[in-house]
């Protein structure tokens, strides 16, 4: 969980970096496609951090479930 926040704010630092080279370039249409690469860009490592919490919350419960039936056990 501790390295979502890191990798939302280097996509974040990545895209401001862009978006300034983008600036720089005088013709539009560049910027234009820039721009949706870097949308897209963001899309997947949003997706990509969801499925990392998802994963580590499937094993969080997996976990829990096997403490539980351990303690079942030695009753």
């Amino acid at each position: 969980m501790c390295g979502a926040p890191t990798a939302a704010a280097a996509a974040a630092a990545a895209v401001t970096a862009a978006a300034a080279k983008a600036a720089a370039q005088p013709m539009q249409q560049q910027q234009q496609q820039q721009h949706k690469q870097q949308q897209q860009q963001q899309q997947q490592q949003q997706q990509q951090q969801q499925e990392q919490q998802q994963q580590e919350q499937q094993q969080q419960q997996e976990q829990q479930q096997q403490h539980q039936q351990n303690q079942q056990q030695q009753r």
